[in-house]
């Protein structure tokens, strides 16, 4: 039986300073992206729960619930191009308090959309035999909707 696992070559990152005026997959597309270059690694998202946990004083036992989701935070590695547009609304998105539209298309076809705040874009300077990279991290907000 053939693989159902696919390459992240071709995959794709890209922001737009707006947020959609739905939060559905219409709304997310109906925005301009530009992409961001030279990224090396996107990391991993999606949904995760909070334990609530439950420990009622006449019993010696913990109970747990699950609590709310929390859709992740990307760690992107990337070489550093400051006049990449993609790059610059980067840094713009990391000066701004303000959340940005993410939308990530995978090799397969499938595009991931989400609201993010861009929190970091490190410069990481490294070795003698290494590309001058960034760290970004968005942290996102909401739920991921995919198209």
């Amino acid at each position: 039986m053939p693989t159902l696992a696919f390459s992240s070559v071709g995959s794709k990152l890209s922001l737009s300073a707006g947020v959609p005026a739905t939060t559905n997959s219409a709304g997310f597309a109906a925005l301009t992206y530009t992409e961001v270059k030279e990224i090396t690694d996107l990391g991993a998202l999606g949904p995760e729960s909070s334990v609530i946990m439950h420990q009622p004083v006449n019993e010696n036992v913990t109970y747990k619930l699950k609590g709310s989701k929390n859709f992740g935070t990307l760690t992107i590695k990337a070489a550093r191009a400051p006049t990449d547009p993609g790059q610059l609304l980067v840094i713009a998105a990391e000066v701004s308090n303000n959340p940005y539209a993410m939308k990530l298309e995978l090799q397969n076809g499938t595009i991931m959309y989400a609201q993010v705040l861009v929190m970091s874009y490190k410069t990481g300077v490294g070795g003698q035999s290494q590309i001058v990279s960034v760290d970004i991290t968005m942290e996102i907000s909401g739920a991921i909707i995919t198209a």
